[in-house]
């Protein structure tokens, strides 16, 4: 949490040069917050373009299907893609839900604002405080639909005409309004968000970014804008599970002084971007019952809600010490709200198939979102204004954490099944759970930034590295003292320094796992302090000294990759030929020496080398750029150095067809299989294994030392399995819990079969989202079992 000193001082400092990770360029001292702030923001729009979504970019679990009531569906439907999101607005199915009701049915403003203890910060003027709203696609009837709305409700008017509503497009210009959504899903959920926020904060002024589409990066191109021109800002939206690369896009929603609200998902116990972003305040959902004008009813937690432990991103440093220690990443949610349709809200669309009042309710976390986010723009405004509850120099999602009992402590309800140990993941209880955080907003005071100065430190997580290799590691930290800069000590390996520029030095020579904790001090006018903890990981250089030698087969026709003419010679063309198990075909991949490295392709101790344009011969080995290559999702061979992945030109498939480069697309024709060969451990000398070569059903897998014997010899295929002898690495019963042990299994479709390259080389399963692990990080006690990533030792792989 946020550590405070007695008196409030306003300026920002930027305490890392450059905030290289966070996409975020230096700023200079300025004379007052507000000047500080328009700088930071300028500077992060203008540092980094909003990255594409990266063709490694996979799901780390398959997403699911909302969990709804009978007689409710979700608006828009499940993300297909890696990288696409959906709205998470829950609506009436059937007829009903396009039959215009003649008087709205669900919960209206005086309702909610009695219910979170709103009412009379409601009723403030806001003094200019505005609430954005992010989402896809165009909406015609936005302006019209919420203004019947806060009419049919006696709420003040808000128009474009006055300058309180303002839609615009990612880029902010009120001309060029993207397309429609022609299921007609994020028009609906467009006006669920304008009008929950008109609802809870009816004097904001209310600016509505739609992006050009569901993709995140048009949606984060449209962040960028929101969180530049806003107070708080809204995001009803996710990705329905978290994917590979989804960190490219955290920088987005790096915005000190702006409250960012996420919904955490319609989908149950689970974990979705971008409320996993330490940077946000990620929104679950309660089952709110018996509320009036009158009476705040009460609440359980929603069975839908999302919640859990991320497997990708980390923990933010104010959920240390308050979030229970059964995670060590990310822990979604933050805060809660009514999102259950069966209890949810009235809302006003005639966006196709809509016409007017919809039908019966309306719910999702979509609702919580954007009550939460101007629940954020009421404190701004109780404090004083905009700017004096939502401090410059600080993170708003920390304000909950500073001041846990200022919420309503939502105690009864479950949103599906978790570990013994961890019931709080997935169970409401006393203090902190997933599905609703630390409870429900109770008034707005657990919802400002602290009374005095304030350091906040942005945890690193984890970082891999080898032994004696150069640490360079940003560290963010933000201040909101302008009374000097603020000064860095470290608790650690003694061969790293802290500074304003970061942790740097040199990792530790013995392979381990090294806590390091970074303090940082200002002791300016105001005196406060954080401090934050992550590991660095020191791993043994990967060696194989048993790689597996055989064909490179193409995912058509029966292809292989070939040295033409089994020529051996220096120059000799790469080149597609019919499988036949000779000598011309008998290649070797031998990973890098660092974790999620690129290799070497070797055949006849020459390597596979792009040569100058696209194409591919066999040169003497230097391990230069241009003969590395990543085995990666998809069974592609990428080239980093030149973004490609070896392919079969055009899939001719045609014998003497000399292999090029192209782009990373998936297509079957750069789809390649490798020889059987050694799944290397992140712990020294040790390889993947079936134990007794038993090839048995039910085998419990091990480690043990790295060999020649067929017991060690696994295939990668296209689907993510990994193969021996028949049989597929699977997690125990298909099971999602942490602890689940790794088994041998007869080969099929299941989730529970497929394994992801993570960043740092873990294996993480497609049924659980967990790493592939030796939960003891020791050769000592070899059985595996899939764990939380935590990029571990035991969790760390090269597939050769």
């Amino acid at each position: 949490m946020l550590v405070v000193a007695p008196a409030r001082r306003a300026a920002l400092i930027w305490a890392l040069t450059g905030l290289g990770a966070a996409g975020l360029a230096a700023v200079p001292a300025a004379a007052s917050a507000a000047a500080t702030v328009t700088a930071a923001r300028a500077a992060a729009s203008s540092a980094r373009p909003v990255p594409a979504v990266p063709a490694t970019a996979r799901f780390v679990t398959r997403p699911q299907s909302p969990a709804v009531p009978p007689g409710f569906r979700p608006a828009c439907p499940v993300p297909t893609w890696p990288g696409q999101m959906a709205c998470m607005a829950l609506v009436p199915a059937g007829r009903a839900a396009v039959t215009p009701d003649a008087s709205p049915v669900g919960y209206d403003p005086a309702t909610l604002q009695n219910a979170y203890g709103l009412a009379a910060a409601a009723a403030r003027p806001a003094d200019g405080e505005t609430v954005a709203i992010v989402d896809a696609y165009d909406d015609p009837a936005a302006a019209t639909d919420v203004a019947a709305y806060r009419q049919n409700y006696g709420l003040p008017p808000c128009t474009s005409a006055s300058g309180c509503l303002k839609v615009v497009n990612q880029y902010g210009a009120t001309s060029s309004l993207p397309g429609v959504d022609s299921t007609g899903g994020w028009e609906l959920e467009e006006s669920v968000d304008l009008e929950m926020v008109s609802a809870i904060c009816p004097n904001c002024n209310i600016l509505l970014v739609e992006a050009n589409s569901d993709s995140i990066s048009d949606l984060a191109t449209a962040e960028r804008y929101a969180t530049l021109h806003a107070n708080a800002v809204s995001n009803s939206w996710g990705s329905g599970a978290e994917f590979i690369g989804e960190s490219e896009f955290d920088p987005e929603f790096f915005r000190p002084g702006v409250a960012i609200a996420a919904a955490a998902g319609d989908d149950g116990y689970g974990t979705q971007f971008p409320a996993v972003s330490p940077y946000v305040t990620a929104v679950g959902g309660t089952t709110l019952t018996g509320a009036s004008a009158t009476s705040t009813g009460s609440q359980t937690a929603w069975s839908g809600t999302g919640s859990g432990c991320s497997s990708l991103e980390p923990q933010p440093a104010w959920q240390a010490g308050v979030v229970p220690a059964g995670c060590r990443n990310r822990t979604v949610a933050d805060l809660s709200a009514d999102a259950d349709p069966s209890t949810g809200v009235a809302v006003y669309d005639t966006s196709p198939p809509y016409k007017g009042w919809v039908g019966e309710r309306v719910g999702g976390t979509s609702v919580s979102t954007p009550i939460v986010a101007a629940a954020y723009a009421l404190a701004d405004i109780s404090a004083g204004g905009p700017g004096d509850g939502l401090l410059p120099g600080t993170f708003p999602a920390a304000y909950p954490y500073q001041s846990p009992g200022d919420f309503t402590d939502v105690t009864t309800g479950s949103n599906g099944t978790c570990e013994p140990a961890r019931q709080y993941l997935c169970h409401a209880g006393t203090g902190y759970d997933g599905p609703t955080g630390l409870g429900t907003p109770d008034g707005t005071s657990g919802l400002s930034g602290p009374s005095g100065n304030a350091v906040s430190v942005i945890n690193p997580g984890t970082r891999v590295f080898l032994p004696g290799a150069p640490v360079s590691l940003p560290i963010q930290a933000i201040d909101t003292d302008s009374g000097g800069l603020p000064d860095y000590s470290i608790s650690g390996p003694a061969t790293l320094l802290a500074n304003s520029e970061g942790v740097a030095g040199v990792a530790p020579a013995r392979p381990g796992v090294y806590p390091v904790t970074v303090t940082v001090t200002d002791s300016g006018d105001a005196s406060a302090q954080q401090s934050v903890t992550f590991s660095i990981v020191v791993v043994a250089r990967l060696a194989d000294p048993h790689p597996g030698y055989g064909p490179v087969r193409l995912d058509l026709g029966g292809k292989c990759l070939e040295d033409a003419g089994n020529s051996r010679a220096s120059g000799t063309r790469a080149e597609i030929g019919a499988c036949a198990g000779q000598a011309a075909e008998n290649w070797a991949f031998i990973p890098a020496d660092a974790p999620a490295g690129a290799g070497l392709v070797k055949i006849h101790g020459k390597c596979l080398t792009v040569r100058p344009g696209v194409r591919l011969t066999l040169q003497p080995c230097t391990g230069g750029s241009s003969q590395r290559w990543l085995y990666q999702a998809g069974d592609e061979l990428a080239n980093p150095g030149s973004g490609k992945c070896l392919a079969d030109p055009g899939g001719s498939r045609v014998n003497g067809t000399q292999a090029e480069i192209a782009s990373c697309d998936g297509a079957a024709d750069r789809s390649w299989t490798l020889p059987p060969a050694p799944v290397l451990a992140g712990i020294a000398g040790q390889c993947l294994t079936d134990p007794g070569d038993s090839s048995r059903a039910g085998t419990r897998v091990e480690i043990s030392g790295c060999s020649a014997s067929a017991a060690q010899k696994w295939t990668m295929t296209r689907g993510g399995a990994l193969t021996i002898r028949g049989k597929c690495l699977q997690v125990a019963g298909r099971s999602l819990t942490d602890g689940a042990p790794i088994e041998l299994a007869r080969c099929g479709s299941t989730p529970a079969q497929q394994w992801q390259t993570g960043p740092d080389g873990q294996l993480l399963n497609g049924n659980s989202g967990r790493c592939l692990a030796d939960p003891a990080n020791s050769a000592a006690s070899p059985k595996l079992a899939q764990e939380d990533c935590y990029s571990q030792p035991g969790e760390i792989w090269a597939v050769s």
